[in-house]
């Protein structure tokens, strides 16, 4: 490559024949934008006072919401994270999903401690693993056919 098409592919966002890395970077934070709500609106219900939430009177409700909230946030992190990376490495995708969800639980239930009728619970992140791990193991599986196309497949071809 000649020095001035050098010149003209840094002046168009390009570096030897590459996409944009401005434009793949962007797509990067973009993907970060679902798991960031879930966090955000996780850490908000956390913060809400223990006798202002309502919850049907079904027994332990609240960790049935647990597991689907987390396991929304272990698909969200999913989505955020490079197909290349997911599809080539399956299991270490698995670990760190899982790890993250469960490191994230750990600083939600610390947070209750500082509002008002809320304490932290073990059996609420037992919940939040379990969500987290059932996704996961969904997704290794090739069981979400409904988001195969939004999120990496681990069974895809690995030459990509």
């Amino acid at each position: 490559m000649t020095q001035s098409q050098e010149e003209t592919n840094l002046k168009h966002g390009k570096e030897h024949g590459s996409a944009s890395l401005v434009t793949g970077n962007l797509m990067s934070v973009l993907r970060c934008i679902p798991m960031l709500s879930i966090m955000g609106i996780l850490f908000f219900l956390s913060s809400v006072p223990g006798d202002a939430m309502a919850l049907p009177d079904i027994i332990n409700i609240d960790k049935y919401a647990h597991a689907l909230a987390y396991a929304a946030l272990a698909l969200s992190v999913l989505f955020a994270l490079s197909r290349r990376f997911c599809s080539r490495h399956p299991y270490r995708t698995v670990i760190f999903v899982f790890c993250f969800c469960l490191l994230y639980g750990i600083s939600d239930e610390f947070h209750q401690v500082f509002v008002p009728l809320r304490s932290p619970s073990v059996y609420d992140l037992m919940a939040d693993g379990v969500g987290a791990l059932l996704a996961m193991v969904l997704w290794l599986q090739g069981w979400l056919p409904i988001l195969a196309g939004f999120l990496p497949c681990p069974w895809q071809n690995k030459s990509k």
